[in-house]
């Protein structure tokens, strides 16, 4: 072994010696600076942006209604389900849910009369809110495919040349992606 230098035994041996030569009371007073190690940083392991959408439907909805529902948080891993929401209530409450689960977005499915179907989607911290007129459902249950290995997958979504004319079409087409992407990295989701 290589014998210590004498400077390095003097300032091991400097914080000692001041705790000790302290007054009898306070014998931790003289704590240097150079006693708290220094820890590497350690990086995260996963990479995703903490990204949510809260999914909630109003009381009245249907079976299938549900159903798609259900297949929705399926398909996005990186979403919430909350309880039913009450029709009567503002819709600006729904912004303060969001944000009490630790939403981003928001997608709310209001029935009306056991008929019609509609899709509110939002960004609640910024941005616009989007209704969207839900026709044809089809469950996946209906569909009988075996196993489950799209379950967490990453969606692709293909919109028509026209999203990219008009203003209001490129916002929808906007919220849509933001919404319906996963984060890459996210713990529930698959590589793929």
């Amino acid at each position: 072994r290589k014998p210590k230098s004498s400077s390095a035994a003097a300032a091991a041996a400097a914080p000692l010696a001041a705790v000790d030569n302290g007054p009898a009371g306070n014998e931790f007073s003289a704590v240097t600076s150079t006693d708290t190690p220094h820890y590497p940083q350690v990086a995260r392991r996963t990479t995703h942006k903490k990204k949510k959408v809260l999914l909630l439907c109003s009381r009245g909805v249907t079976s299938s209604n549900i159903e798609l529902l259900e297949d929705l948080l399926k398909l996005m891993p990186h979403s919430k389900k909350d309880s039913k929401f009450d029709k009567r209530e503002l819709l600006s409450t729904l912004k303060e849910i969001a944000q009490l689960v630790g939403c981003h977005y928001c997608m709310y499915f209001e029935a009306r009369k056991m008929k019609d179907l509609y899709m509110w989607v939002a960004n609640v911290e910024t941005g616009p809110a989007i209704k969207f007129l839900v026709q044809q459902i089809k469950p996946m249950s209906d569909l009988r495919l075996t196993g489950n290995c799209l379950l967490g997958s990453r969606p692709m979504l293909v919109f028509d040349a026209a999203f990219d004319d008009a203003p209001e079409l490129k916002l929808m087409r906007a919220m849509l992606q933001q919404v319906f992407s996963i984060p890459k990295g996210h713990p529930r989701s698959k590589p793929f």
